[in-house]
């Protein structure tokens, strides 16, 4: 059976004339299937690899759905998480010991801060894309471990009855991306997160804007 394989972040989308099958890392899921391809299937690989897309719009002509497929890609820039000299020093410093878990994360956040900032300064790029699949069906991408209620807030504006977030697509630096709300009650996943508060919803907006973008344009 020909299949089309499509490059979905770290998953991989696989259509046939009548079957689409999305294998993706899941919510805060272990990239455990995105490896995986058909044993012995002879397919056309449309090659999509998100990260080599330049254009904000791309179209993809699948021969074998006789259909188009539409993608857009926003590079947003979310702010980083600040700390300070006094708060660097302790973290190079801390080794564990006796520190708690909660100060040894929150240790290796301020050395990771420290070489994320090195690299893009104040605020870090951060891709959110969506694939137009039909009239009834989108996919989302977004980096990072999301918090479940950034997935669910786009699937209740997004303008496509069937909805697919996807995490964890094309980078994981920001490692969680909690809500605003998260964020105010503290715990794991925001002591790990590189982020300031509000950059899931950033990706939110960014998303559910491209969403309506693609419903509008491609009726």
């Amino acid at each position: 059976m020909s299949l089309t394989c499509l490059t979905v972040g770290r998953g991989r989308l696989w259509i046939a004339p009548a079957v689409l099958v999305l294998l993706s890392p899941g919510w805060a899921g272990a990239d455990r299937l995105a490896a995986a391809e058909p044993p012995s299937a002879s397919r056309l690989h449309v090659g999509i690899s998100v990260v080599e897309i330049t254009p904000e719009e791309s179209k993809v002509h699948d021969p074998l759905l006789g259909k188009v497929l539409y993608f857009h890609q926003d590079d947003c820039q979310a702010a980083l998480a600040t700390f300070s000299e006094m708060d660097l020093a302790w973290a190079k410093e801390a080794t564990g010991g006796q520190m708690s878990f909660l100060m040894r994360v929150r240790a290796g956040r301020i050395r990771g801060l420290e070489s994320l900032r090195e690299k893009y300064g104040d605020a870090m790029p951060v891709e959110v894309q969506v694939f137009r699949l039909s009239s009834s069906t989108a996919v989302v991408t977004l980096p990072g471990e999301v918090f479940v209620e950034h997935g669910l807030a786009i699937k209740k504006a997004s303008p496509f009855a069937n909805t697919l977030v996807i995490e964890l697509a094309n980078s994981d630096e920001m490692h969680y991306v909690p809500t605003r709300k998260a964020f105010c009650e503290g715990d794991y996943e925001v002591v790990n997160s590189r982020l300031e508060s509000g950059g899931g919803e950033l990706m939110v907006e960014a998303a559910v804007g491209m969403l309506n973008e693609l419903r509008a344009a491609h009726e």
